[in-house]
Formats: structure tokens, sequence, C-alpha cells
């Protein structure tokens, strides 16, 4: 089981679309995201089958709609302070938060549940 974000399967995503996506994966340190079927491809090319995908976008958004909050109230303070006390990385990630948030409401992403089995 993985449970992961995924990019929206179609239609597929512009480049201007992905560039969109950039700060929220380089803030958040990750490299990129796969579509739902780039993940079963690679489950079965490891030899797993009985793949499968469910979208739980909407069992996330209580969440989602708290980090749209911290974002907003933390961003500004962290420009502020973030010469003061910590590293540009820990500002990266706050703009992420915030990049985030708007990419799913751009409806680039989704929350996944991916299943399979290795016989």
């Amino acid at each position: 089981m993985i449970a992961e974000y995924t990019l929206r399967e179609y239609p597929r995503l512009s480049a201007a679309e992905m560039k969109y996506l950039a700060p929220w994966l380089t803030g958040w340190a990750m490299p990129d995201l796969l579509t739902p079927s780039q993940h079963i491809t690679a489950l079965a090319e490891a030899g797993f089958v009985n793949a499968g995908v469910r979208n739980i976008t909407q069992h996330v958004a209580p969440s989602l709609k708290r980090l749209e909050i911290l974002s907003i109230l933390n961003y500004p303070i962290a420009l502020l302070i973030a010469p003061f006390f910590f590293r540009a990385q820990r500002l990266e990630n706050y703009y992420g938060s915030w990049r985030q948030i708007r990419a799913l409401k751009k409806g680039l992403w989704n929350y996944s549940i991916i299943t399979a089995k290795k016989p």
C-alpha cells in the first residue's frame, strides 16, 4: 500500500502546470510526483499484481484546510523573521505549503491510496 500525492491523470499537466508545482515540490524536498497510472506501471514492472488506485483527497481535505490557514498566517511572519531565525529552506517550506493548496484548487494533484499484491 502506498499513500501518496499523485498528479492529475487527464488531461496531462502542461509544462506551465508542472512549473506551478515546482515551489511546492522544492519546498517539501520532493523530486517529482507520478500519475496513478505511472505508479501502477512501476508496480507491475516490479512484479506486483492486482494494482488499484483510490482517490481519497476528500478525506484529507480537513487537514489541507488547516494547512492553508497556517500557511496564510505564517508565511508573512516567516518572511519578516526568516533572516534572523531560520534557514531559507524553512521559508521554502512555508511557501511550498501555500502553493500545494493552490495547486489542489487548480486540480493538479490528488491524494491517493495505491494497493497491489506481490504474488
